[in-house]
């Protein structure tokens, strides 16, 4: 005898979704033939007939990603080593039977790096094809209770889902904190620019983060001459890019002529607070080059001298 259950989901602003479905033992793991419809609330959701008994299940995000049901609050592994919800109905009146153990979890530690290592602190947030052979996310947990599933995925430039993956996380007896790493390779033909990641635990959306992907790292012989007005750049040791709007600035304050004046991209100029003075020395990736004519080439001459009279 099956009983009809409902599922609901709730939408993150980070995660747009256009379609929503379960997948799971009772259909097969079909994807396509469940599909939630979103409510007057905005919420996700669906009525699906389980049997009696126990039901392993994922929920399946835009036809593509498998996350687990925040709702389900009790998850067991798959003989595939992959964590599944778990829906679980009373074989005599049909009920729904839940878990009503408060589990938890506490992210404690994070970094972005091109290796795989025990020491979870850096964050490299530039990425670069010519040297780098995978961008690694690392993320440590204290104080968990319970069983859990951690999904990370990688978005290109575009916005479009690269991969995903997931993995177990439980409080390992002799350390304090857990460690789990996600990567993504770095290959010859990845799509270049402003990458996000985004992690999700138990299906629920907790933190998101950029990465910024380059052929190869700018060489300092690289730019002897000022960049155009109009490029879009990406300073060393920082996560947000620039477009440069200036050249030859002087600092009121302490009159440093900086090479570069820029603002934040894709904002625009948001006010005096938000210029930002750099030399060409602070800057990691040129992802954008502004029109280069020869009206700017005349002019970029004529400002070099009055910046450097004695070269």
């Amino acid at each position: 005898m099956k009983h009809k259950q409902k599922l609901v989901y709730e939408e993150a602003e980070q995660l747009p979704i256009s379609t929503l479905s379960v997948a799971g033992d009772f259909n097969e793991w079909n994807k396509d033939t469940h599909l939630f419809e979103r409510n007057e609330a905005g919420q996700w959701e669906i009525e699906v007939d389980f049997p009696a008994g126990q039901s392993l299940y994922k929920l399946v995000i835009n036809g593509e990603m498998t996350i687990n049901d925040p709702t389900a609050n009790l998850y067991i592994p798959h003989e595939t080593g992959e964590l599944m919800s778990v829906m679980l109905v009373d074989e005599e009146t049909g009920d729904r039977l839940y878990n009503h153990e408060q589990y938890n979890v506490e992210v404690s530690s994070y970094s972005l790096n091109n290796y795989i290592s025990e020491r979870l602190e850096a964050v490299k947030r530039s990425f670069f094809l010519d040297a780098d052979q995978k961008a690694v996310l690392g993320l440590g947990f204290q104080n968990i209770t319970g069983i859990h599933s951690v999904t990370v995925g990688w978005y290109t430039p575009h916005g479009e889902l690269d991969r995903f993956a997931e993995s177990m996380l439980i409080q390992p007896e002799d350390e304090k904190e857990a460690k789990l790493w996600f990567w993504l390779p770095l290959e010859a033909d990845l799509p270049q620019g402003q990458w996000q990641l985004k992690v999700w635990i138990d299906g629920i959306f907790v933190l998101e983060d950029r990465i910024q992907i380059a052929a190869e790292r700018m060489k300092e012989d690289r730019a002897p001459e000022l960049l155009p007005i109009g490029t879009v750049v990406l300073l060393k040791d920082t996560g947000k890019r620039l477009m440069i709007y200036g050249r030859g600035q002087s600092e009121a304050h302490s009159g440093k002529v900086w090479d570069y004046a820029g603002c934040l991209y894709p904002e625009g100029n948001l006010g005096p607070e938000y210029t930002f003075l750099f030399d060409r020395e602070q800057i990691e990736v040129i992802e954008h080059l502004g029109l280069k004519d020869q009206e700017e080439v005349q002019f970029v001459k004529t400002l070099s001298a009055a910046l450097h009279p004695e070269s």
